[in-house]
This record gives structure tokens, C-alpha cells and sequence, in this order.
């Protein structure tokens, strides 16, 4: 698994976290923030289920966001933090 990379940015801009799986089937692939699901909207898009995007980042996004990645064997999950510079 590549793992979401702790990331510093500018309030304003944009920013994505990769959960990349290898091994199959992948059941499902769930996005947190700050240990609560995340829910896409306007701002936020998850594509594939692997990418997690924030377009114009605010002061409200920091924190840790983390991708939990279920298969019939094992659940595995891989945290990064996103922080304003």
C-alpha cells in the first residue's frame, strides 16, 4: 500500500492524499478525517476510491487524513497529516 504523505501547504490551495492497494479483490477503500468519514462535496472529491483531492484548501482541512483499505483477508489502513504553512 502507498501510503497518504504528510503534507505543509498555502491556505488557498490544493492538495491530494493516494491510498494505491495492491492485492485482490479489494472489498472497499474508505476515507477519514480526523477519525470521522469523509464526505466529498464541492471541495472534496475522491476519485476511484484511491484519490482524495481538496481543492482551495482552508484552515478547516488541517488534520489527519487517513485511508482504510478492507479485502476478505485483512484490513489495512495508512494515515498522512495535512498542515497550513
Amino acid at each position: 500500500m502507498i501510503t497518504p504523505v504528510s503534507q505543509i501547504i498555502d491556505s488557498s490551495e490544493s492538495t491530494s492524499f493516494e491510498c494505491s492497494v495492491t492485492g485482490h479483490p479489494i472489498m472497499s477503500i474508505d476515507w477519514y478525517k480526523d477519525g470521522r468519514p469523509l464526505v466529498a462535496d464541492h471541495r472534496v472529491t475522491i476519485r476511484s476510491q484511491t484519490v482524495l483531492i481538496i481543492s482551495n484548501v482552508t484552515r478547516f482541512d488541517q488534520g489527519m487524513y487517513q485511508c482504510i483499505v478492507q479485502n476478505e483477508m485483512v484490513d489495512e489502513q495508512a494515515a498522512g497529516q495535512l498542515s497550513l504553512g
